[in-house]
């Protein structure tokens, strides 16, 4: 005799019972084509991203610390990571800018000549794009400027599926809206942070 399947699922060819198969999530095109039209940000002229070069407010990914301070200034903190003590992240938070940097020394300070690999930009930044492409400016200015993300995370907020994280990797740039900005903890519409790498 057949299995009597509890309610909410039905049997299926290999004799067991299964739930319904979730509908898959909405492709990308069509979640990007849903987007609200792009409110750009106005960085004006001292605060300018360059996606091209990994750069903001004249700071760039592959500058060294003491370039990065002369280019920013010298409000910044320092302190190590928690995954690795040969390494320090640099925080100039007023200017919502960071750098990760190697501390060979393990004294809190940057090693004289190294690199950081990337810059990243977060509240209160307030530079942007020529294209008003920034921190606060929603994903459709992304989407307007860089072209579709080769890769984009979703997520279900109140039914609604909004972009979380976009990486361009042909860019070097990854930005994500995690809720950092008003502290909710999930997609608002509005890029919260920011990683170049340059390329």
């Amino acid at each position: 005799a057949d299995p009597i399947c509890r309610e909410g699922t039905s049997l299926h060819e290999d004799g067991h019972c299964y739930p319904p198969l979730l509908e898959f999530p909405p492709q990308f095109d069509d979640a990007l084509e849903a987007l609200p039209d792009c409110e750009p940000v106005d960085g004006g002229e001292d605060h300018v991203i360059d996606i091209a070069r990994g750069c903001v407010s004249g700071a760039c990914a592959g500058d060294t610390y003491l370039e990065i301070v002369d280019a920013i200034g010298d409000e910044v903190e320092c302190v190590t990571t928690t995954f690795d003590n040969e390494m320090v992240y640099c925080t100039w938070e007023a200017l919502g800018v960071d750098g990760l940097f190697v501390d060979d020394d393990r004294d809190d300070v940057p090693d004289p000549g190294q690199p950081t690999d990337r810059i990243h930009v977060f509240p209160p930044y307030p530079g942007s794009t020529i294209d008003g492409v920034g921190i606060g400016a929603n994903v459709a200015c992304f989407v307007d400027s860089l072209g579709h993300p080769e890769r984009l995370v979703l997520v279900d907020v109140g039914g609604e599926m909004m972009a979380r994280d976009l990486l361009y990797d042909q860019y070097g740039l990854t930005a994500y809206d995690r809720g950092d900005d008003d502290e909710s903890g999930r997609p608002n519409g509005y890029v919260d942070s920011m990683y170049l790498y340059g390329y």
